[in-house]
């Protein structure tokens, strides 16, 4: 009874293959989540820089157009 081995090569290269594309979707997982990251910060600052432009055009509108602004 003769034992038969798998194809060295075909092994190799099936493995490795696997390896590399395991590699490359855990990279550009990795890449997308930082980017995701990125932009939930952007946001947030913009959200926190138009609060603070609104406060600084109601103060504006309270000192120098004499009047109280029109939200409160």
């Amino acid at each position: 009874m003769a034992i038969e081995l798998p194809d060295p090569d075909l092994s190799i290269h099936g493995d490795a293959s696997r390896l590399c594309l395991d590699w490359a979707t855990l990279i550009a997982t990795n890449a997308m989540q930082a980017q995701q990251f990125q932009a939930q910060a952007l946001v947030c600052w913009q959200a926190a820089m138009m609060k603070i432009g609104t406060e600084a055009w109601d103060e504006w509108q309270c000192r120098f157009a004499g009047g109280i602004p029109i939200d409160g």
